[in-house]
């Protein structure tokens, strides 16, 4: 019985270091996260009179758009 209770309180042991070690490396991250988002917003400063790209002019990703056949505007056509 005594035994069987040092043996629980040893696993239980392991199992809360493992939480906590879990815990540490989750919080360490996180940090590693924020500050490379802070960095990242650092490096792309938001000017308002900055010109903006045409929307119109690039698609998804910054690639050209290309027009579907569908669209209608492929042949130059206006729906």
């Amino acid at each position: 019985m005594l035994s069987s209770l040092i043996d629980e309180i040893r696993n239980q042991t392991v199992v809360n270091q493992t939480i906590t070690n879990r815990l540490h490396q989750a919080e360490r991250e996180l940090a590693e996260h924020r500050a490379a988002n802070i960095r990242e917003r650092n490096q792309t400063p938001l000017d308002p009179l900055r010109p903006t790209p045409n929307p119109q002019s690039t698609g998804l990703f910054g690639t050209p758009e290309n027009p579907s056949a569908r669209s209608g505007r492929y042949k130059g056509e206006n729906s």
